[in-house]
């Protein structure tokens, strides 16, 4: 079971790079953050690395260049939703957590989900009560 207290650390920093980064879908995000080029790569991404890699890439973008108040309203939605998510699943890592809530088989399946259908997606698992032993069917 991952610890909430790093799970929240981890939420925050995706939340600042996806702020600085709004131009991309959660899948892309996290596909790059996590370096993989397909879901079995994700999947197998453990928490230390995947804390240092986010923890390498906060601060780093232009803020301001891409700033959209529309799309970081929606990010903060998709960030809480996602951390709600994870506490529930807390036994996943990241990439598995992602890759389950999109429904997707590889890379090429989760950048293609555009921001609204994985908002839709996230709001069904939550609020259809899926955690973690439905995920890891």
């Amino acid at each position: 079971m991952r610890d909430h207290a790093r799970i929240d650390r981890m939420i925050e920093l995706l939340r600042t790079i996806w702020h600085e980064s709004s131009d991309l879908r959660l899948g892309q995000l996290v596909t790059h953050l996590l370096e993989s080029k397909d879901s079995r790569e994700i999947w197998a991404v453990e928490e230390d690395m995947a804390e240092l890699s986010l923890l390498r890439r906060a601060g780093t973008g232009d803020v301001e260049a891409r700033r959209d108040p529309a799309r970081i309203d929606r990010i903060d939605r998709m960030i809480e939703l996602l951390r709600t998510i994870w506490h529930e699943s807390s036994d996943l890592r990241l990439g598995q957590l992602v890759t389950h809530l999109l429904e997707s088989k590889d890379s090429r399946e989760i950048w293609t989900v555009e921001d609204d259908a994985a908002e839709r997606k996230l709001r069904a698992a939550r609020f259809n009560g899926i955690g973690e032993a439905r995920l890891t069917k």
